[in-house]
């Protein structure tokens, strides 16, 4: 089967599922210039960027926001530290209070 016949199954195939062809048979689409990003001016060939002031804003906000994040897990920790004394505390009040609480059930009775 040569590739005339191959292409005419599939573009009779594609028509009976009630495809249809876009363009002309084998012509590719037409090729569009290149739009520069964002409406920034063409560069001229093989000239190179300057660094985007935007990414040394976003640089620098990663940075603070790092530090913030080594801030926060640092306070957690002091804290999380706290309330095991806290808890701790805690539970040898109830140690203690339980026996009392016993001695005053067999007083009331």
């Amino acid at each position: 089967m040569s590739r005339d016949e191959d292409d005419l199954d599939f573009d009779q195939l594609m028509a009976e599922e009630g495809a249809r062809r876009i363009g002309r048979s084998g012509a590719r689409p037409p090729a569009r210039p290149a739009l520069p990003a964002h409406g920034a001016p063409p560069r001229a060939p093989g000239a190179q960027r300057g660094p985007d002031p935007r990414v040394a804003d976003l640089v620098q906000e990663l940075r603070a926001a790092r530090a913030s994040a080594l801030e926060q897990d640092a306070r957690l920790a002091e804290l999380s530290a706290r309330l095991a004394a806290v808890e701790s505390e805690r539970d040898g009040a109830l140690a203690r209070i339980a026996p009392l609480e016993h001695e005053i059930r067999i007083a009331k009775l």
